[in-house]
């Protein structure tokens, strides 16, 4: 089974809640974050706000591997690329290498660390911390082989229409990424017919006594 991040954009509210969870499992630093989520670049077709959530897209051909020194990356069979920390050097060749800033320096430590799909959880059939901890399910865990989505609120037998990258991320070509994303659909435009109201005029003191100008 290959597992890979999904996410939707039509669900995402942007409340951040993913990148606390994955803070709250590892404990990382204020300066260190293996998830992100911002606004995403301005559409003029989706009028609404809408963002870009993103961490480690544990690529096909993965630029953190080649370069690292010490041979600290390791790719599984399930296709999550993981770490080695007790081998890492602090060298920050990965950092140079990767396109969409998934490793993180840790200065303390002398150490790099990146996000490695909770790998843990995954070896315990648990859901990713990010995916567990988003209230909408926005966030999921897709198997690209069947294509079958775990999220927060249940589990999908296939999603339709996705999309393996977003204009705000690099070229797809450099790493082969294995993200997978649901896009925003335009905004529906509703119109309302404004009716004027009508208004009975009050008859005066002298209309009420019958008098006439």
């Amino acid at each position: 089974m290959k597992r890979k991040f999904i996410y939707d954009q039509n669900k995402c509210v942007g409340c951040g809640t993913c990148v606390l969870a994955c803070k709250n499992e590892y404990q990382t630093p204020p300066d260190i974050n293996y998830r992100s989520v911002r606004p995403a670049d301005e559409n003029q077709d989706v009028p609404e706000r809408q963002f870009v959530n993103t961490a480690c897209v544990h690529c096909d051909k993965p630029a953190c591997m080649p370069v690292c020194p010490v041979s600290a990356y390791s790719k599984r069979k399930d296709g999550v690329v993981v770490q080695n920390q007790d081998a890492c050097i602090g060298c920050k060749k990965c950092i140079a290498a990767c396109p969409y800033g998934a490793p993180q320096y840790y200065a303390p430590a002398n150490k790099v660390r990146k996000c490695e799909f909770c790998s843990s959880r995954l070896d315990a059939n648990q859901l990713p911390s990010c995916v567990k901890g988003c209230p909408v399910g926005a966030l999921g865990m897709i198997d690209l082989g069947s294509g079958k989505v775990w999220t927060s609120l249940g589990t999908l037998a296939k999603v339709e229409g996705t999309v393996d990258n977003l204009p705000e991320l690099p070229d797809k070509g450099i790493t082969h990424p294995n993200h997978r994303f649901i896009l925003r659909k335009p905004a529906k435009q509703v119109r309302y017919a404004v009716i004027a109201p009508t208004f009975e005029k009050k008859k005066g003191p002298e209309e009420k006594a019958g008098f006439k100008g």
